[in-house]
């Protein structure tokens, strides 16, 4: 696999918009305000944080929500991880009603698994920034890094965030899309269409992926975490804030990440409907801090509608029926998204 950019590349300071001081300064509000609804749910947590050693080592946060059939995949990639990075492994079982719990303890009991494992339950609500708070507050080390419980991490996964980790506040890692269906066997994937973190997102900053991305607890700690009102979206809300903040970023096209894919039509429609409905919330949390409006609503919004009913002949073709139902649910997540949160953003 041939990669033409940089491995570790940090950003330059964003270009922040003419309103960057008062979007800095508002940065504390977000924090506190954000900080007074997260310290009782933290407080709640029975698991002390263990004592961090000097070296090499990160604490990984694995938010799983009934995910007993596909986290074992996980759990031997981490297992599998080269270069010599101590790993500390926290799955945070998020109102599981299944084996997820089960099936961690058998690793332990196994007593054979290369990392420290831990297992936690969370239990107060379903949502991945939730689970991810409650596994940060009682991980070891200052270094984080974060994964899915149904994806697969790349061998060298955990060593380039590290690497990255040494001059940077955050790192955004790179994603190769995985239709288990298609290839139960990820290495089998011939052509690898990567998409890099760390680009520029709804023209104003760069932003990472909620499925690979790591960052220092100073940063987490400065920011109040991740903001538990958002459902979607949450890894785009994280890295903003954290620049806003003063944050170092840098993207790694190494730290490689097989995402697993949604199967079917109707799951990339409610996929891309979230997202539409969470780009609604981060412009009416953002546009104060120079988020601009979209580019097609700066011209005529209509066009976007049209322009879907121009293309529907692309349901005609699996791969053209994928992409257009997948642009309707964006569509029609915005327009939701907009209604909710009282803004136009379509």
């Amino acid at each position: 696999m041939s990669m033409s950019r940089t491995a570790s590349r940090p950003w330059p300071t964003p270009r922040l918009p003419p309103n960057w001081l008062a979007a800095t300064r508002c940065v504390g509000d977000l924090q506190s305000r954000q900080s007074s609804r997260q310290r009782d749910r933290r407080s709640t947590l029975t698991t002390p944080r263990r004592r961090a050693t000097d070296g090499k080592a990160c604490s990984v946060i694995i938010a799983a929500h009934n995910a007993a059939d596909v986290l074992s995949v996980q759990l031997d990639a981490l297992a599998r991880q080269e270069g010599d990075i101590a790993l500390e492994v926290i799955v945070v079982a998020n109102q599981c009603s299944d084996g997820t719990v089960a099936l961690v303890e058998r690793y332990q009991r196994a007593g054979d698994y290369r990392h420290d494992l831990r297992v936690i339950r969370a239990d107060e609500r379903a949502a991945a920034t939730y689970a991810r708070n409650q596994g940060v507050e009682i991980a070891s080390y200052p270094m984080l890094l974060v994964c899915d419980a149904d994806d697969i991490v790349w061998p060298t996964w955990s060593h380039e965030l590290y690497l990255s980790l040494l001059d940077a506040d955050l790192v955004g890692g790179a994603t190769v899309r995985w239709n288990p269906h298609d290839h139960p066997d990820p290495a089998s994937i011939q052509h690898l269409e990567i998409s890099f973190a760390g680009e520029v997102r709804y023209d104003f900053l760069p932003a990472v992926v909620g499925a690979n991305h790591a960052f220092r607890r100073s940063i987490w700690d400065k920011i109040g975490g991740y903001d538990e009102s958002f459902v979607n979206a949450t890894d785009v809300d994280f890295a903003w804030r954290a620049q806003l903040a003063g944050a170092r970023f840098a993207s790694n096209e190494k730290a490689l990440v097989y995402y697993r894919d949604r199967p079917t039509v109707h799951g990339e429609y409610v996929r891309h409907r979230a997202y539409g409905r969470a780009d609604a919330q981060l412009f009416r949390k953002f546009r104060k801090y120079g988020m601009p409006k979209p580019r097609r609503l700066r011209r005529r919004p209509s066009v976007r509608y049209v322009h879907q009913l121009v293309t529907a002949y692309r349901l005609l073709t699996p791969d053209g029926r994928r992409t257009w139902i997948g642009h309707l649910g964006k569509n029609v997540g915005r327009l939701q998204g907009s209604l909710k949160h009282h803004v136009l953003y379509l």
